[in-house]
């Protein structure tokens, strides 16, 4: 290669390295997403409340507290989570499971109640009416019938268990606590007890 090719190849080598050290840096942005804070149907206010909280009402099942374990079950929130889900995560609307103890009726053999008074029980598939008794601590509880919600309706194995141990439970209902606004209701197992909150208006 001539002098002369040789001079024209490093000034224009040159010249490109000295516009690259001129172009300016381009930094990159990092975006961080935003954390998912996703609804937890399973968080309730266990704390106490004033106020009078009578036996004959309304009252929301949390679920099964193991006072050994100290903690409550895991199968009722699973269900929860799975109906929440399937219900299209609608936070205003998130499903419960009621227990409404109503008064004793003037028919002596309404829902085929002997004394007269029953019990609606509604879990997270199904609905189950029955008769109770209640001769203080005692509690008697027997279901006498039981409405699915949606017959034939795609349903998971985690509703279907948390309705079992839900309507089980009440089955084998043996005595109850009322501590300020959360009803006890003890059942069989020497650990168990199914806890519920008032339902405030």
């Amino acid at each position: 290669m001539k002098p002369t090719s040789w001079f024209i190849f490093l000034f224009c080598l040159l010249l490109s390295c000295s516009i690259r050290e001129e172009e300016p840096s381009i930094q990159e942005e990092i975006i961080t997403p935003p954390p998912v804070n996703r609804f937890n149907v399973c968080a309730f206010d266990l704390s106490d409340k004033e106020g009078e909280f009578p036996f004959i009402s309304s009252w929301e099942y949390i679920g099964f507290w193991d006072s050994e374990l100290r903690h409550m079950d895991n199968g009722t929130c699973l269900g929860r989570f799975a109906s929440f889900y399937f219900m299209g995560e609608d936070p205003e609307n998130p499903p419960k499971m009621m227990l409404e103890f109503l008064p004793k009726s003037s028919d002596p053999n309404q829902y085929g109640c002997e004394n007269g008074m029953n019990f609606n029980a509604y879990g997270l598939l199904s609905k189950v009416t029955g008769c109770y008794s209640v001769e203080m601590p005692s509690i008697d509880m027997a279901i006498i019938e039981k409405e699915d919600y949606h017959p034939g309706a795609a349903i998971t194995l985690e509703e279907a268990y948390a309705d079992k141990y839900y309507f089980e439970g009440l089955e084998k209902a043996t005595h109850f606590e009322i501590h300020s606004n959360k009803l006890f209701i003890f059942t069989t197992g020497p650990t168990s007890r199914m806890v519920f909150l008032a339902v405030e208006d």
